[in-house]
């Protein structure tokens, strides 16, 4: 009898480690939660990438390295040094799942795309003027990269007042080229650099940009998480998204000072992005095509070409989302919603965004096509609008122009409600419609619908604007989610009050 119960319960031990192996199989082939995931852990002063990255110990040297050896539900951590990481980080084609994504822990890394100039690649050709002809071959440049590109002198970027995506100076001839500053010859593919004829090239600060981008998600990426990152000085996007995962995170992440855009999705691609500070890019925000993006806790300032852009097109959906975000606009455009193809279509939407144009100069917010526009509890001073999209809706906000208002073109929606309005006028076709006067009020409130809207002179929303009115319009610095992003709009809006 006591043999038959000893056989019995290593039957039932047997049927439990079956049942256990086959737990552990589904979970491991079905896309569920890896319960072999790894840490990798990124050295990039002592690493070496003959290691696997497992402690910080055995750390690899490169981040490319760490990519290849990740799996869903791996987490790649970078070890902060007192050096820059002069690399990129690349996804392409390697994904998570939605229960094991494959996360970079950045540890507030700076990722560097520009490299400390080598005096021997340069051939002095007369005192202090220098010329490089291997830089353009050597990577692969074209005639849209020499659009974006800059060099980095004394920790500042110079790109010689160009910007593809703004007013772009055309090259100088190299026989007029002032000390610090530089040129590119198409002719000769050579770059042209002049410094102080009395001091060597090796004595200057000067850095050349080399690498992309500083994080790709390309091709089937999906699935990702980046967070607590800086990419600064790549020649063309600090984030570039494409390929056809939607399913990505960024988060606490900054761009600073490249060629192109702060961050940029294409095509099909797409992100939740939580915490994004842009600063000296080509533009702050560049969304194209089919792109999916949500923002959340956004400040954008210095940009040189546009400040925000969102750009359709393609035969296809395009939607794109912001809430808690302040711009200090400063490119040579600064609100730009595009669609281009008949066919396609584009959704934005706006909530508590504060968006601060120019003073000394024309702000334009542009809308364009088969685009449709929601705005709420937002600020957006110094603005004129061209609305020339399908429909435009505007409520719980306070506005203010550069005396040009809102011109909608024949056909396009007009909504607007509970706002305060310190614009000129409301133009829908060829027809101008204000509410200075309560004979023009009764116009406009009939013309368009809205009943509760407020019209002030553009010196008075501008002075409330910001503070809270009442906590019924306009935008609020308390919600952006506490932390250094926070502490950076407050100082953006405290020296716009103090004017």
């Amino acid at each position: 009898m006591r043999g038959k119960m000893n056989k019995q319960k290593s039957s039932s031990k047997i049927t439990m480690i079956i049942r256990m192996c086959f737990i552990i199989s589904v979970l491991i082939f079905s896309g569920g939660t890896n319960i072999f995931a790894k840490e990798i852990y990124v050295n990039n002063v002592m690493g070496t990438d003959m290691n696997r990255g497992e402690t910080k110990e055995t750390t690899v040297q490169s981040i490319a390295k760490a990519v290849s050896l990740a799996v869903p539900g791996d987490n790649i951590r970078l070890v902060k040094t007192k050096q820059d990481y002069l690399q990129s980080i690349p996804f392409s084609n390697r994904t998570g799942t939605a229960q094991a994504p494959i996360t970079v822990y950045g540890n507030n890394v700076v990722l560097n795309g520009s490299d400390k100039l080598v005096p021997s690649e340069w051939k002095m050709v007369s005192p202090g003027l220098y010329k490089n002809d291997m830089l353009y071959t050597k990577h692969r440049f074209n005639k849209d990269i020499i659009a974006r590109y800059f060099f980095v002198i004394d920790g500042q970027l110079n790109s010689m007042n160009r910007c593809m995506k703004g007013v772009s100076a055309p090259l100088k001839k190299k026989e007029d080229l002032k000390n610090n500053e530089w040129t590119f010859v198409t002719s000769e593919k050579a770059f042209y650099l002049k410094i102080d004829p009395a001091k060597k090239l090796a004595e200057c600060d000067i850095r050349v940009p080399i690498r992309m981008n500083g994080v790709s998600l390309h091709h089937t990426a999906d699935y990702i998480i980046i967070r607590d990152i800086t990419a600064k000085n790549f020649v063309n996007d600090g984030y570039g998204l494409s390929g056809d995962g939607r399913n990505n995170k960024l988060i606490n992440i900054a761009s600073i000072d490249c060629g192109d855009d702060g961050i940029s999705a294409h095509g099909l691609s797409g992100a939740t992005i939580d915490g994004f500070y842009s600063s000296g890019n080509g533009t702050g925000i560049c969304d194209t095509g089919d792109s999916h993006t949500i923002y959340n806790n956004v400040v954008i300032e210095n940009t040189r070409g546009v400040d925000i852009y969102f750009l359709q097109e393609r035969n296809g959906k395009a939607y794109h989302e912001m809430r808690n975000t302040i711009v200090k606009a400063n490119g040579a455009k600064q609100l730009m919603i595009t669609t281009t193809k008949p066919t396609a279509t584009q959704t934005v939407k706006f909530d508590n965004l504060i968006f601060i144009g120019k003073t000394a100069e024309d702000s334009y917010i542009r809308l364009y096509g088969n685009a449709e526009i929601e705005i709420k509890n937002s600020v957006i001073l110094n603005m004129n609008w061209i609305a020339y999209m399908k429909k435009l809706t505007i409520t719980n906000s306070l506005l203010s122009d550069r005396k040009n208002g809102i011109n909608c073109k024949e056909g396009s929606i007009f909504k607007a409600e509970n706002n305060i309005f310190g614009i000129s006028s409301v133009r829908l076709g060829k027809t101008y419609y204000s509410g200075h006067s309560p004979g023009l009020l009764v116009k406009y409130r009939k013309a368009t619908g809205d009943k509760s809207s407020k019209f002030m002179k553009t010196s008075n929303v501008n002075g409330i604007a910001i503070k809270r009115y009442g906590r019924l319009y306009g935008g609020d610095i308390s919600l952006f989610t506490d932390g250094p992003l926070k502490e950076k709009a407050k100082k953006i809006s405290t020296k716009h009050n103090k004017k």
